[in-house]
């Protein structure tokens, strides 16, 4: 079971490399629970936070949270 997670895992990290916003994060599957992605690090945006949500959901990664700090842009 726990190379199933493994393999999602990989598949996205893939995805979640492109984002440029998301360059900063960290990503590390957890060894407590198989299928949770610890998220932590800089991002910018919330927006996204809800992109590298939606891509952990598709491989049906729950994301948890460890010291994130989602940064703002001025504009």
């Amino acid at each position: 079971m726990k190379s199933k997670y493994q393999k999602y895992f990989m598949q996205f990290l893939s995805e979640v490399q492109l984002i440029q916003e998301a360059e900063h994060a960290t990503y590390e599957l957890s060894d407590d629970l198989l299928n949770c992605v610890i998220l932590s690090g800089e991002i910018f945006g919330e927006s996204t936070y809800e992109k590298i949500k939606k891509i952990g959901k598709k491989y049906n990664l729950l994301m948890m949270d460890c010291d994130l700090s989602i940064l703002y842009r001025e504009s």
